[in-house]
């Protein structure tokens, strides 16, 4: 018996709170605020390779740039460039910010789940669980804000921040007795300053999407991903207007867009991906999307789709002799020069590959240790005119 049963089989169900829940309800509702991710996974032999960092570089077919990347060997980020060369670090703990967030959710925000760069070298992190922080290059804290901030953030041109947050609760329309985790899109100011919110889990209620939603206990949406929506194929998909919002749940396998006018979802799509990360709209007007694929068969895939019919324009599913596979997380960014960046962050791996699937550059995480491999959480490609002239400043 695990300890968080033994512990709930001891309290009283009939004891109630303030709120007028039980206190085996309150025991369940900590336990999902306090869910985090595994920081670290033990190498397989296919994987230890003696050289770490970047391991291919093919100049002529990469799209240089600089490459920000955070993992779980701590709340670190590093800025490196093509050629694995460290240019900055940023470092800040959570413990001293939320101190008296207890120790079983300061241990699940060892890292920084996402980071966001800005030009003057300020950075924007979330410590999953905690909240939304901002560091300046020196690693001071600017501000902290959204409680409960997880996953995926994006920056608006006008400076709000969208992020998502999540709480748990007892949500009586789709469960009436356990607690469920309840995801929210958040909107604040670029101080951090709270705007608005708006619950993923109500806006599925009252749609046909409503049936999507097939758990009804715990985790029950895990809402990963946030993309703000330009409208650039508004006319062919109304849904996919300026100013909604794409997500993807990887509870359910969904891809969804929230109309933030209606706080309703008004497009969803299931059934060609499993377990899904890091959607976005490319200029094209398809969707690229990390599928984190099939456990069975150990093989995640990059794919392109075209969201009228949700056909696959293109796909990565690695090669033969060089198969990949992640269980959590994932990443894949579409560069200008047409290839993709792509993240299995179990394995601690970026690779670049294009559009016939070649790989013209690879960077394998140097956070290894004792025969485990570092959860490569975060790690996005940046323009090689990015400014860095504040590059070292700590």
């Amino acid at each position: 018996m695990s300890v968080l049963l033994l512990i709930l089989t001891l309290i009283p169900t009939n004891a109630t709170s303030a709120n007028g829940l039980s206190a085996q309800q309150q025991a369940e509702i900590e336990q999902l605020e306090a869910i985090g991710y595994v920081s670290e996974r033990p190498q397989k032999d296919a994987e230890k390779r003696p050289k770490r960092g970047v391991t291919v570089h093919d100049a002529s077919r990469t799209h240089t740039g600089l490459n920000l990347y955070s993992s779980g060997h701590g709340p670190v980020a590093v800025l490196i460039d093509m050629e694995g060369h460290v240019l900055h670090r940023w470092e800040h703990s959570a413990a001293d910010l939320w101190p008296k967030a207890g120790a079983k959710k300061l241990s699940k925000a060892k890292f920084f789940r996402r980071a966001r760069l800005f030009e003057n070298g300020d950075l924007l992190v979330i410590f999953t669980g905690l909240g939304l922080v901002r560091l300046d290059v020196k690693s001071n804290v600017l501000w902290k804000s959204v409680r409960g901030a997880h996953h995926d953030l994006e920056v608006q041109p006008n400076g709000d921040i969208f992020v998502l947050a999540r709480r748990a609760r007892v949500v009586r329309w789709l469960n009436r007795k356990k607690p469920v985790l309840e995801d929210f899109v958040v909107i604040t100011d670029s101080n951090g300053v709270e705007k608005r919110r708006v619950s993923v889990l109500e806006a599925f209620r009252g749609t046909p999407y409503r049936r999507f939603l097939r758990r009804r206990r715990g985790d029950v949406t895990h809402t990963n991903t946030i993309r703000v929506l330009d409208g650039s194929i508004a006319e062919q998909l109304p849904a996919f207007a300026a100013g909604n919002v794409l997500l993807s749940t990887r509870t359910n396998s969904i891809l969804a867009v929230l109309d933030m006018s209606t706080e309703k979802i008004v497009w969803a799509k299931v059934g060609m991906f499993k377990l899904q990360h890091d959607p976005t709209l490319l200029e094209n007007g398809n969707i690229l999307l990390f599928d984190n694929g099939n456990a069975r068969r150990n093989q995640s895939r990059a794919l392109e789709l075209d969201p009228m019919d949700m056909s696959i324009v293109w796909r990565y599913p690695g090669a033969r002799k060089d198969p990949f596979f992640t269980t959590c997380c994932g990443l894949a960014q579409r560069l200008p020069n047409d290839n993709t960046l792509i993240v299995s962050a179990d394995t601690g791996r970026a690779i670049e590959v294009t559009r016939s699937g070649e790989i013209v550059w690879e960077f394998l995480t140097p956070h290894v240790h004792m025969g485990y491999v570092r959860t490569l959480f975060e790690f996005v490609r940046l323009p090689v005119d990015f400014p860095t002239d504040w590059a070292n400043a700590n």
